[in-house]
């Protein structure tokens, strides 16, 4: 590593399986450029804004499972050395998925819910008595919570007097059963 750069923590929050679309990178510096490698392969990058990001996979890239995963970071002519980046293990694809969890109290008028249960790369879709009202591709902006596997949802319109929430994710190619809650039991 030359001076200045220190080695990049490429730790992941959650799993990275061949269906996740990014990869969640942190300990660089803000306004470096990151690049993620899938087995020495660049897959992806960014120019990072904190030192917590998430890297979207480009197109066309496909993950298989065992792959390591690394990255290096570059800030002006300084650059840390792929080598030390410590490697996280792409996972196998799920055969089956669960559904999601409403784990937090629901309001009326609420504009987001906060869902957890997620698979990498999943796209989860929320509805109310049936009617589509958020929909999220689990791939970046902060999606992931502390355990890695949930996130907040906007709703477009919030939620109202309606009794039933529901949600379901899809990632590669496997559709979950739909969650439901009824509202009387967490309604605040």
């Amino acid at each position: 590593m030359k001076s200045g750069i220190r080695k990049l923590d490429s730790k992941s929050i959650g799993r990275i399986t061949p269906c996740s679309s990014a990869a969640h990178i942190r300990g660089q510096l803000s306004g470096s450029s990151v690049e993620i490698f899938a087995d020495g392969v660049r897959a992806g990058s960014i120019i990072c804004p904190s030192p917590d990001n998430f890297a979207v996979i480009h197109t066309g890239v496909v993950l298989g499972a065992g792959a390591k995963i690394t990255a290096k970071q570059t800030l002006g002519t300084d650059c840390s050395i792929l080598q030390h980046s410590t490697p996280i293990t792409v996972q196998t694809s799920p055969t089956n998925i669960g559904g999601i969890n409403f784990p937090s109290p629901l309001h009326v008028c609420g504009e987001s819910v906060f869902v957890d249960g997620v698979e990498p790369g999943a796209i989860v879709e929320i509805n109310v008595l049936g009617s589509p009202r958020g929909q999220y591709e689990v791939k970046k902006n902060g999606f992931y919570g502390q355990n890695g596997d949930g996130g907040f949802i906007f709703l477009n319109p919030q939620m109202g007097n309606e009794n039933r929430l529901g949600g379901k994710q899809t990632a590669c190619n496997i559709t979950s059963q739909q969650s439901r809650v009824q509202w009387h039991q967490q309604i605040m």
